[in-house]
């Protein structure tokens, strides 16, 4: 049994009335709330089976007999998607006996807010049945909407230009539908600030910049019960591509400020769907700064968190550099390609990384009577040459420059110097991740976004990468294997290299074409020590201690640190590893800043690159814990140790004063690295 039907005369039902029963809908539930039943839990859940919120009857009979914003609010979308429909259906179910003097005055406010949308014949419909039930107070308000519509015919938009934008707004919105949206945010249509249309010196009317903001707000809309929809919605961007882009910024900022000062944004939080959709950058800015204050209980309650939420999804609806990047840094780069019918590495290579460099990876910026120049370095940082002086620069000389050219060529430079190195290392974290997982890309989409993107060609050219069992690089532009012979990228799949899986020599080869050149990897790729699983005790790190903050935010290496403070419980997982791990120094429920892990049994559960680089990491972190004993011993386990890797515990062993260590380190290197060119900084971490 799904459908039961329930006697008009029943007065009321409890909230478990059907709970398991399997029933799933009270067909008779509009009929039901008409004639007075109290159905407790309505909206909550628990009342489900009588609260069809897509159903218009049950809508309508919900909205005239309830005062509870829970159901009110599930039945929002129902009724306002066709106002004249709604109204017309309020008046058969006002029709049917005499009802309530509050319903008969609702129906007339919901079909007075809905504008125009209602026909007035329908309005005249209500008006009838109204009057015939003697609602004075409901038949005064109608009839006097009535009486304005027979003084001014037609149903033009107040204000209305003639631009051909207009004519779509009334074609796909109602303007009882957009004075509701922007009313929940406490925004008056005809207090919209004006906006001028791209294409001319004319302000759109404010129904037109109403219907833009609506299609988002209604986006935006929550009620507990569901995620909203997100998507780009076609039809307001077509509107708002009519508009003048910095005027109906201007405008959006206007309107958050406005709601920001009356009630707070976290008490119209679906404002930051518009807000964020066509916001500048400097405004996405401001709404990512503010989303950890918004997440504080004290401050802002369940509202705060509500609003990060929903804003967290709203960043992710604008185009700009900003909104990418962080939206990759914070997982939701996939989100943003699903809704643009794209890939998250496509967004990267594109959108992500385009800055304008030339195929030298330089920028020329014309300022009338001089040239200046942003050239891309090495090591992914950006400087500037004026042609003019003839040498290094830190910014835009403004001396001789036309102003225009030179307010455009310092915006663009501030911009790319600013998120260029964010792209760079969100880039290089990326392909960290892919060194530690080995996933790897299609040889044409390799093609495609590393060799012609001058940013994208730099890293490259940082790291190996791996095809088929061969290693190459890019240098010059060129991929070139280890041995500087050319090599030719196929459509094979293309990963970043891992020692562990290379020819000795041919890591070897790499450490010295990277030391010779002078290239630091963005992280520690050619230089990762390989580890003999076979060899790996399980008393390998056993009673050995290190401070519990080493191993804190460590989360892009695979090691999860968690502390419980009510529980003074530790809980710190190594990817690929099974470590047992206690604390030290722990006192009053807190964390000390001299607290310790202290290691136990190791099992490798993986022998895996992940569990490489955990393994090399605990080798490295560990040694330095001997070397700071100054214990000579320490040398015992630098069998899998790079030459970057000693010479960095020899330099510790140096500034720590440990003699011991400093003389035994020193004559390791020389023996072990003794046809090495060394460098005293491997990477650019």
């Amino acid at each position: 049994m799904t459908k039961v039907s329930i006697p008009e005369k029943v007065a009321k039902i409890g909230r478990y009335a059907f709970l398991r029963s399997g029933v799933q809908k009270i067909p008779s539930a509009a009929a039901l709330l008409m004639h007075g039943c109290s159905i407790d839990g309505l909206g909550d859940g628990v009342g489900d089976v009588f609260c069809c919120a897509d159903d218009l009857e049950c809508a309508a009979a919900i909205y005239l007999t309830q005062s509870r914003k829970a159901p009110l609010s599930r039945c929002e979308a129902t009724l306002y998607a066709d106002g004249n429909a709604t109204v017309a259906m309020m008046t058969k179910l006002l029709a049917e006996q005499k009802r309530k003097p509050t319903c008969y005055k609702k129906a007339a406010e919901f079909a007075l807010s809905c504008g125009s949308s209602v026909k007035a014949e329908t309005l005249q419909a209500l008006c009838g049945v109204v009057t015939a039930a003697k609602a004075k107070a409901a038949a005064e308000l109608l009839e006097k909407e009535l009486k304005k519509r027979k003084r001014t015919k037609g149903t033009a938009i107040k204000g209305a230009t003639g631009h051909p934008v207009e004519a779509f707004c009334q074609e796909h919105f109602n303007e009882g539908n957009v004075t509701h949206m922007l009313d929940q945010c406490g925004l008056a249509l005809k207090k919209l600030p004006a906006v001028r249309y791209r294409d001319s010196e004319e302000s759109a009317p404010p129904f037109v910049v109403g219907c833009v903001l609506a299609a988002y707000l209604e986006m935006g809309e929550t009620d507990g019960w569901s995620t909203p929809d997100f998507f780009y919605h076609k039809e307001a961007d077509q509107i708002a591509a009519a508009l003048d882009p910095a005027a109906f910024q201007q405008a959006l900022e206007k309107l958050y400020q406005s709601i920001d000062k009356k009630t707070g944004i976290t008490k119209a939080p679906r404002f930051l769907m518009p807000y964020c959709r066509f916001g500048t950058a400097e405004q996405v800015s401001g709404v990512i700064s503010n989303l950890k204050k918004w997440t504080s209980w004290s401050a802002y309650h369940q509202a705060g968190r509500d609003t990060e939420y929903l804003a967290r999804y709203a960043i992710c609806l604008n185009e700009s550099r900003t909104a990418l990047l962080w939206a990759d840094k914070n997982d939701q780069l996939d989100f943003v390609a699903r809704l643009r019918n794209t890939t998250a590495d496509m967004l990267r290579d594109t959108q992500l990384s385009e800055f304008g460099l030339d195929e030298k990876g330089e920028k020329v910026y014309d300022l009338g009577g001089t040239t200046v120049t942003a050239v891309l370095a090495a090591d992914l940082s950006l400087s500037l040459y004026d042609s003019n002086a003839g040498k290094i620069v830190k910014s835009i000389p403004k001396k001789g420059a036309d102003p225009e050219k030179y307010e455009a060529a310092k915006a663009d430079f501030a911009e790319m110097k600013k998120n260029l190195t964010k792209v760079a290392k969100a880039r290089c974290d990326v392909l960290f991740q892919d060194f530690l997982s080995g996933r790897s890309r299609a040889g044409e989409d390799w093609r495609a976004s590393y060799p012609g993107n001058p940013l994208l060609r730099q890293v490259a050219s940082l790291l190996v990468w791996s095809q088929d069992g061969q290693t190459f690089t890019l240098r010059d532009g060129q991929p070139v294997d280890s041995k500087g012979a050319a090599y030719t990228i196929t459509d094979s799949p293309v990963t970043v290299a891992h020692p562990m899986e290379m020819d000795r020599d041919d890591v070897e080869r790499w450490q010295k074409y990277f030391a010779a050149q002078g290239l630091r990897q963005p992280f520690a790729q050619v230089w990762e020590p390989v580890i003999d699983f076979s060899q790996v005790k399980e008393d390998r790190y056993s009673g050995i201690e290190l401070p519990a903050n080493q191993l804190r935010g460590r989360e892009k290496h695979g090691i999860q640190f968690g502390f419980d403070y009510s529980t003074v419980a530790l809980s710190v997982s190594f990817a690929g590893c099974d470590l047992d791990c206690g604390l030290t120094d722990c006192r009053h429920h807190s964390l000390e800043p001299d607290s310790k892990v202290v290691f136990g049994a190791l099992k490798v559960e993986n022998p895996s690159r992940q569990a490489n680089h955990i393994i090399g990491l605990l080798d490295k972190w560990t040694v330095e814990g001997r070397i700071l004993k100054d214990d000579v011993s320490a040398v015992e386990h630098l069998d899998s140790f790079t030459l970057a890797q000693v010479t960095e515990l020899l330099n510790l062993a140096i500034e720590n004063q440990c003699t011991n260590c400093t003389a035994a380190l020193l004559a390791y290197k020389n023996t072990r690295f003794a046809d090495f060119d060394p460098m005293d900084v491997f990477t650019l971490e």
